[in-house]
């Protein structure tokens, strides 16, 4: 995938992205590396500060939510109906 080389540009380890599915499925990433687009589902959660998270959009909305209170970040892919 492109994003190998986005990664490198941007000197991020661990950018994650979802395969985006349209449903309300997500996953909870942890500090272990696992590569893009290994996980189903349209919403990312982490609490980890070494890892980045993200989804990608067209005509869908990217709602990003932050939890100061836990240190926890998530972002979705909402699908528009």
């Amino acid at each position: 995938y492109p994003f190998n080389k986005l990664e490198n540009l941007l000197s991020i380890n661990r950018l994650h992205f979802p395969r985006q599915t349209h449903s309300a499925f997500g996953y909870k990433v942890s500090s272990e590396k696992i590569h893009s687009f290994a996980v189903e589902g349209d919403y990312l959660l982490t609490g980890e500060h070494a890892v980045d998270i993200g989804v990608m959009t067209a005509d869908c909305l990217p709602i990003v939510l932050h939890d100061t209170r836990h240190h926890a970040l998530a972002v979705v892919h909402a699908a528009q109906a």
